[in-house]
């Protein structure tokens, strides 16, 4: 398989669980629902089997699969369709900050023009991924500019990792007999 990385593809995704929850009682027997977060934390067991809605949806995949766990990090889509004619034209001149225009011409598998939603982000075990069937794909300039927006949106503090880019590219010009660095 190529890297998903900057692919779309089907995925099956689950809906986030939110109470009441409904736990796995058994074949014979009716679901367990629990209605607040705390009675399940509050035991002493921590894992749990779920009943929860899942829905296929195209997703467009961010990152590469992490080991050991084979994830990906991926966002949802929303077709042209549910957006005004407004905001269709905000997405595609690049002017809404929170979505991602994705040209139907580069993601011919799509059955209409869609927008990838950069705040809503799922992590998905690859095996959920109908890789058999790519939808399209981002170039690396696309990839990096819906990076850059979650950073953003999501207020990620990155400023330790820049300092320590910055010292290595220092040290790297003081190794070249740069006087100035």
């Amino acid at each position: 398989m190529r890297s998903p990385l900057g692919r779309a593809y089907y995925a099956v995704a689950p809906f986030s669980p939110e109470p009441p929850y409904r736990l796995y009682a058994g074949e014979a027997h009716s679901p367990i629902e629990v209605d607040e977060t705390a009675k399940l934390t509050s035991t002493r067991e921590s894992e749990f089997t779920m009943l929860v809605p899942v829905k296929t949806r195209p997703v467009l995949v961010i990152t590469e699969p992490s080991s050991p766990y084979n994830e990906v990090l991926a966002l949802r889509m929303r077709r042209f369709s549910q957006l005004s004619e407004s905001d269709q034209l905000t997405v595609r001149q690049r002017g809404a900050e929170d979505l991602f225009h994705l040209p139907p011409d580069r993601f011919p598998g799509l059955s209409e023009e869609n927008t990838a939603i950069i705040t809503t982000s799922l992590r998905l075990p690859v095996a959920a991924l109908d890789t058999g069937r790519p939808l399209g794909q981002l170039d690396e300039h696309e990839l990096r500019v819906i990076h850059e927006r979650l950073v953003r949106l999501h207020q990620l503090d990155l400023r330790g990792l820049i300092l320590d880019q910055a010292r290595e590219l220092v040290a790297a010009l003081r190794a070249k007999g740069n006087p100035q660095a």
